[in-house]
């Protein structure tokens, strides 16, 4: 997981749609990322779709708010 969050970050996978951007400096002609966040990698990393922690996520939800729930994406 580690690595394919690593590519996306590199490539920048999602920044001309604003679904990746830095929380500490902006958009504004930084050089250098601070703390980088990507909204909804598996939109561009469909293979995190399928991970343990997406599957333990949606037993806690279905715990917590029944088994009608769903994952977002």
């Amino acid at each position: 997981m580690r690595m394919v969050l690593d590519r996306l970050l590199m490539t920048r996978a999602g920044f001309n749609e604003g679904a990746q951007f830095d929380l500490l400096r902006g958009d504004e002609g930084a050089t250098e990322n601070n703390l980088l966040q990507i909204v909804n990698p598996v939109n561009y990393a469909p293979q995190l779709r399928d991970t343990l922690f997406r599957a333990n996520a949606l037993a806690i939800a279905r715990q917590l708010l029944g088994e009608q729930a769903t994952p977002f994406l």
